[in-house]
Order: structure tokens, then sequence, then C-alpha cells
């Protein structure tokens, strides 16, 4: 059953990989002019692509709590369990904005209109705001990970140096859309971490 003990989280991580430029690239790319324009249509719209934003959510709390578990279970490594934590806290920050959708989708034409801007520029600064502290985060992760012992096994130094150059887009903002090429790539790096059989590797 021990090969076994990775089979979902591994599944979780490759569907993420997948799903994730699905998302972002399908939502914002459609020719709408402008940030504040991307996000109000956002807002004003409650369809599929909603459904595959918290499902994506979902799924990347899931692959944190299993990343996690695979670093104390195979590499007795622990050192990064709260930058864990606090990723998955701003997963779920950023997941509350579906409440945006969910309300605009009851409420009148009219009453939107009235709270659209405010609903917009909250948006957006949850949205930035999740971006720079997952940036900071990423990038810590990435760095504790690379200086925790020099035999750490390929395939994570491999993940840690993707989440590296994530953090460091995500940290710039501007070049965040980068992160829909990065994030994938790490996924399946880590898809392939959960999947395969463990290295008798021991990190203190």
């Amino acid at each position: 059953m021990q090969d076994y003990d990775y089979l979902w989280p591994g599944i979780a991580a490759a569907l993420l990989a997948f799903l994730f430029p699905v998302y972002w690239l399908s939502e914002f790319l459609p020719g709408i002019d402008g940030l504040s324009q991307s996000v109000s249509y956002n807002i004003q719209t409650l369809n599929f692509s909603d459904a595959i934003f918290v499902v994506s959510a979902v799924l990347t709390i899931y692959v944190y709590l299993s990343l996690k578990r695979i670093l104390n279970d195979q590499l007795n490594f622990k050192k990064v369990d709260i930058l864990i934590y606090l990723m998955i806290a701003v997963n779920i920050i950023f997941l509350a904005t579906i409440f945006f959708d969910i309300w605009t989708a009851v409420v009148s034409e009219q009453r939107f209109r009235s709270a659209e801007s405010t609903l917009v520029i909250s948006a957006i600064v949850i949205g930035v705001g999740s971006l720079i502290v997952a940036g900071v985060l990423d990038i810590l992760l990435a760095v504790i990970l690379l200086r925790g012992k020099t035999d750490l096994p390929l395939i994570w130094r491999v993940f840690a140096v993707l989440t590296l150059v994530q953090g460091i887009f995500e940290l710039s903002v501007i070049f965040h859309f980068v992160v829909v090429i990065v994030f994938p790539a790490s996924l399946l790096v880590l898809a392939t971490a959960f999947l395969r059989k463990p290295e008798s590797v021991e990190l203190v």
C-alpha cells in the first residue's frame, strides 16, 4: 500500500496542471481591454468557468497539504510546514472572491451597478495582494528546500527551482502571466514526485 499513498495527490496535481491554465487563459484572454473591465466581467458572470475556479482552488489546497505530508513522511523535512499552511490560507482567501460572483448573480442589476466599483477594487486588491504574498512564500519555500541539504533528490531540486521562478514572477506582478506556464510545470514535477517510489533520503 505504501506505493499508492500518494496516488490521489499525484492525480490531483496532474489535473490541476491542466485546469489552472485552462481557467486563466479562457477567463482573461478573450478581447477585454483593461484589468478593471476583465474583473468586472468576471464578477458579473457565474458559469462553468467559476466551477473550474472553485475546483482548482480546492485541488490546490489538497496538493499543498499532500506536499507537506510527503516532505514530512519521505524526507523528514518539516521546516516549510508553516509556509505551506500560509499558502493554503492565501488560497482560501482568494477562493472567497467567488462570493462576489454569487452575490452579483442574485441581486438586481441596479444594486450591482451601485456596488460595482467597490467589488472590482476589492477583487483586485485581494488578487494582487494574494499574488504578492504567494510570491514571497514560494521564494521562501524554494530557498529553504534548496538549502535544506546537498543531497536533496533531483526531482525536488527541479520542483524548488520552478517554485523559485514562479515566486519571482508572482512578486513582479507585471509578469505574473508567466505563472500560467511555470505553475503547471511545477505541478507536473510534483505529480511525478508523488507517484514515484521514495528514495531513502533524510533531511535534518
